[in-house]
């Protein structure tokens, strides 16, 4: 994502997350990345509403993007797509794996 390069995106298990150190900038990247892709905010604004926000929070301000996520997760948001491969061609690389490790019926 080009807001932050901390947003980590699931989009087959329908999940987002952020990588950072501390709990409140998580947090605040992830209330921000929902808005963005809900067209609430460019990825510029967002950018600058971080920095604000990272300073009120520093200087003990308040900050509500860093307090508590600002959005109601969705249940059944996942997305597990739709298998490229199927049956026979599935069981014949099952069979073919077993062949190369040793689990076939062959000895080695």
């Amino acid at each position: 994502m080009t807001f932050d390069g901390s947003v980590l995106i699931d989009r087959t298990a329908g999940q987002i997350g952020a990588r950072c150190d501390h709990e409140a900038f998580n947090t605040l990247t992830i209330n921000l990345a929902i808005e963005i892709m809900q067209g609430k905010w460019t990825v510029e604004d967002a950018r600058h509403l971080y920095a604000e926000t990272v300073a009120a929070f520093a200087m003990g301000r308040d900050a509500p993007y860093a307090e508590k996520l600002l959005f109601t997760p969705l249940d059944g948001s996942a997305d597990p797509d739709e298998a490229a491969i199927g049956g026979e061609m599935m069981d014949q690389m099952k069979e073919k794996l077993k062949d190369l490790v040793g689990g076939g019926d062959t000895p080695r």
